[in-house]
């Protein structure tokens, strides 16, 4: 085979491996838009359902979308007794702020399921944090209320 036979079949075959490159990054675009509308209908179906359960989104209930895909979030507005217990956990700071969060959370969480909100957090731990701030505010936290023990 002369060099530039070699040339030209090394330049074919990078083309075919490049195609075949393209068509798979093309299949999981598809497939990852796909994901993405499933989880967006079943997101607004499970807001529409706490809704109607529980009353508006920012008053009742509030929705946190994670931001790496995995869906809403949903919690509603804590008790007093759920809010009380928050606060004084952190003002008595014997335990880490996420086991507190994780705690709070787990205790006015609407959707998805513990076992799937669990989940999620292995994928996106960050997650827990913003939904507890959320949870918090509508039990009527004011930034720095806690401060000061």
């Amino acid at each position: 085979m002369s060099a530039s036979e070699e040339l030209e079949a090394l330049k074919a075959e990078r083309e075919r491996l490049v195609e075949e490159r393209e068509a798979r990054e093309a299949a999981r675009a598809e497939a990852r838009e796909l994901e993405a509308l499933k989880i967006g209908i079943a997101d607004e179906q499970a807001i529409l359902k706490a809704e109607a359960e529980l009353g508006q989104v920012g008053v009742d209930i509030a929705t946190v979308r994670s931001a790496k895909g995995h869906g809403v979030v949903i919690v509603k507005r804590p008790t007093h007794a759920q809010y009380r217990l928050l606060v004084d956990s952190l003002r008595a700071d014997k335990m880490t702020l996420s086991a507190i969060n994780e705690r709070f959370v787990l205790s006015v969480l609407v959707h998805p399921t513990k076992a799937d909100f669990e989940s999620i957090l292995k994928k996106e731990s960050g997650l827990l944090d913003r939904v507890a701030d959320q949870a918090a505010f509508l039990g009527g936290l004011v930034v720095g209320e806690v401060q000061g023990k």
